[in-house]
């Protein structure tokens, strides 16, 4: 059996896949829809989303499959990752010298036919394939060959997706404290911040226009006069677009905005 290469640019590859912090999460539906076309356009019983770790390949969809990982040395999409063709293909695994021997072809899941396409991001680092494999040795047309390079592009869009929604509510947490600073209340308000609501309402992948929807509540003691706010910005990660505030002072509503540049909002 013949072990993958370990790509040369291995340290910024690893580095580019740790950031969509997708290792190890909850199977979502919008990669097994993925997996389960794959495999009925190529008429393959298995279809896999892998991602290639440093030392295994993670599945984070494995149709037809029951294992969630396997060693990265006996990883036919650690072959894959290095390949300069677009389609990394073993029509007949039992008659490739470098899989013949291979655990996986020799034992469970009995691998004939694979296929992977690599997933590359956008920094052009090969993340892992989408691929598809039969128990028999078998091709792909044309037809299907370009179904799951296109496929492959929809797992990196949802990918790109995935990572911008995690860096959009970690900074929204980190901030959080942060916005409390902005508002001067009236003397002797005693006023605490009640509840705190985030919604991602649209992210682009396409530069950094990310929009970020947050709703804050403070509620004030007497002897204020002020009662409550509630606070709805839009916000691009660390730059403050426009931030809208309504009060409620002696039962009449406020409105307040505040544009970038302004530290404070007083009531």
């Amino acid at each position: 059996m013949q072990k993958p290469n370990i790509p040369k640019n291995e340290v910024q590859r690893l580095q580019d896949l740790k950031l969509y912090n997708i290792l190890d999460t909850a199977i979502e539906p919008a990669f097994e829809d993925i997996t389960k076309l794959a495999a009925q356009i190529c008429g393959m019983p298995i279809s896999l989303i892998s991602l290639v770790d440093k030392e295994r390949q993670w599945f984070k969809s494995h149709y037809g499959l029951h294992a969630t990982e396997t060693s990265r040395d006996v990883s036919f999409c650690a072959h894959a990752i290095n390949d300069s063709n677009k389609v990394f293909i073993v029509p007949d695994a039992h008659d490739d010298d470098r899989f013949a021997d291979n655990p996986l072809v020799m034992g469970y899941p009995n691998i004939g036919f694979y296929a992977g396409v690599p997933l590359i991001s956008p920094k052009g680092q090969r993340l892992g394939t989408l691929c598809v494999i039969d128990n028999k040795e078998n091709n792909l047309t044309p037809e299907q060959t370009q179904a799951l390079e296109l496929l492959s592009k929809q797992v990196i869009h949802i990918l790109e997706y995935h990572k911008n929604s995690n860096r959009a509510y970690q900074h929204l947490r980190q901030e959080k404290e942060n916005y409390s600073q902005l508002f001067a209340f009236p003397k002797g308000a005693n006023c605490d911040l009640v509840s705190f609501k985030s919604e991602l309402h649209s992210v682009s992948t396409e530069g950094d226009h990310k929009d970020v929807e947050l709703s804050y509540e403070f509620s004030c003691n007497e002897p204020s006069q002020l009662k409550s706010i509630t606070i709805n910005a839009f916000n691009r990660f660390s730059e403050l677009e426009n931030l809208y505030f309504e009060a409620v002072i002696n039962n009449k509503a406020l409105t307040k905005s505040l544009k970038s540049g302004v530290d404070k909002v007083i009531f």
